[in-house]
C-alpha cells in the first residue's frame, strides 16, 4: 500500500470503484484497497451507481466494524481486515439480513437409486452422473449466497467426486462416512462453509452408539425348555445402541465483525422408524442421543440442527392422525407422560 494518508487512500479506491461500475462493488473495493490498479470502463453515473449498491452504507458499517474513521491512518493489519469485512457484506444473506443461511438437502446416494426402486421415474434422470451434475448445479445456487451446507446420504465415491466442486467455491467440507454397507455406497454425512465467510474454531463427528453408555439389556424371560425358541421381542435400548447413524458438526465464527457471533451446526441423519410403539421409541432415543450430542458440543453458543430426520408431524393411528412422538420430541423438547413413543425407564441408562 503507498504511504498516503488512509483518508486519501480510501477516498481514491471509493472513486475508483464508483466509476468503474462492477458487478460486485464491495470485492472490487476490497481488490483495489491492496491492488489499486485496475480501471475497467463504465456507462451509469457516479451517483446512480453508488445508490444502486448502496456502497456508501455498506462501506460505513465495514470501517466500523474494523474501528477506523477516514481521519485515522491506516494501523497494521487493518487493510486486510476492512478487505475481509468487506467481501463478507458483498455476500446477500449478510449484507441484507446480518444472518446465517443453512441448508440441509439428502443427495439420495447413487446406489439406493436405481430404477426399480423408483419405477415411476424416467431412467435417465436416474443415471448418476446426470443426477450429479444437477446436484452440483443445485447446490450452487445456495452457495452463491454463502448457505452452510448440510448434506446426507452422500455416498464414498460422490464425495470424493464433490471435492474438487467444493475446492473451487472455497468450501471447507468435514464429513461423518457411517454407513458400512455397500448397498449403500458406504454413505454418510457432509457439513460444508464458505471459508471466506467462516472460520472454523472445532469440529466433531459420533456415531449414535458411541454418545453414551447405554443400559444393559433386560434379562430374557425364563422359559420352557422344551418349548421352541422364539425371537426375543423388539427391545428400543437395545436396538438404538447399535444405530450406527451419525452427526457431524462444526464451531463456525463469521470472518466479518458485523455478521455476528459465533455458532454451531450439525448435520444428521436419522434412522426410518415407523410402526409398533417399540420401532417409534427407539427413534425416540436415537434422535435424543443426536440432539443432547449437538447441545454438548454448542455448550451453551446458539445451534442449528439440520438434516433427514426422516419423520413427519403425525402419522395414522387406526385411521386417525396422531402427532408423531419423534417429531414432537425434536420440535418441542418433550413428550407428554401417555405418550406411546415414550420410552419405558430403564437401568443403567447414562442419559442427562
Amino acid at each position: 500500500m503507498p504511504t498516503r494518508a488512509w483518508a486519501e487512500e480510501l477516498g481514491s479506491c471509493v472513486t475508483d470503484v464508483i466509476a468503474s461500475r462492477p458487478e460486485d462493488p464491495l470485492r472490487q473495493l476490497a481488490h483495489l484497497l491492496s491492488r489499486p490498479n485496475a480501471r475497467p470502463d463504465w456507462n451509469e453515473t457516479a451517483s446512480a451507481y453508488a445508490k444502486r449498491h448502496s456502497l456508501e452504507q455498506h462501506l460505513q458499517v465495514a470501517i466500523d466494524a474494523v474501528g477506523l474513521t477516514v481521519l485515522e491512518a491506516a494501523t497494521p493489519g487493518a487493510i486486510d481486515q476492512l478487505c475481509r469485512e468487506l467481501r463478507a457484506l458483498a455476500q446477500p444473506q449478510v449484507a441484507k439480513a446480518r444472518g446465517h443461511r443453512v441448508v440441509t438437502y439428502n443427495l439420495l446416494s447413487p446406489e439406493l437409486g436405481e430404477p426399480a426402486r423408483f419405477p415411476c421415474n424416467d431412467a435417465a434422470d436416474l443415471d448418476p452422473p446426470t443426477r450429479l451434475a444437477r446436484i452440483r448445479a443445485r447446490l450452487a445456487e445456495h452457495m452463491a449466497v454463502g448457505a452452510v451446507l448440510c448434506l446426507q446420504e452422500v455416498s464414498a465415491a460422490w464425495a470424493v467426486k464433490l471435492a474438487p466442486f467444493f475446492e473451487e467455491k472455497r468450501y471447507t467440507v468435514v464429513s461423518a462416512m457411517y454407513h458400512s454397507m455397500v448397498f449403500t455406497g458406504y454413505m454418510g454425512n457432509l457439513l460444508c462453509w464458505p471459508a471466506e465467510l467462516y472460520e472454523c474454531l472445532d469440529a466433531d463427528s459420533l456415531r449414535v452408539k458411541d454418545t453414551k453408555k447405554w443400559p444393559p439389556p433386560v434379562p430374557p424371560p425364563v422359559v420352557d425348555p422344551s418349548e421352541p425358541p422364539s425371537r426375543p421381542p423388539f427391545d428400543p435400548w437395545v436396538e438404538a445402541g447399535k444405530k450406527e447413524n451419525a452427526i457431524v458438526m462444526a464451531r463456525l465464527r463469521p470472518r466479518a465483525a458485523a455478521a455476528g457471533a459465533e455458532f454451531c451446526v450439525g448435520s444428521w441423519h436419522g434412522p426410518v422408524a415407523f410402526g409398533p410403539p417399540a420401532k417409534v421409541q427407539m427413534a425416540v432415543l436415537v434422535n435424543v442421543a443426536a440432539a443432547h450430542a449437538m447441545l454438548e458440543f454448542a455448550k451453551g453458543t446458539p445451534c442449528v440442527l439440520a438434516g433427514d430426520f426422516n419423520q413427519v408431524p403425525s402419522v395414522s393411528v387406526k385411521g386417525a392422525p396422531q402427532p408423531n412422538p419423534p417429531y414432537t420430541l425434536l420440535t418441542t423438547g418433550t413428550l407428554p407422560a401417555d405418550s406411546p413413543g415414550l420410552p419405558p425407564a430403564r437401568a443403567g441408562d447414562s442419559s442427562p
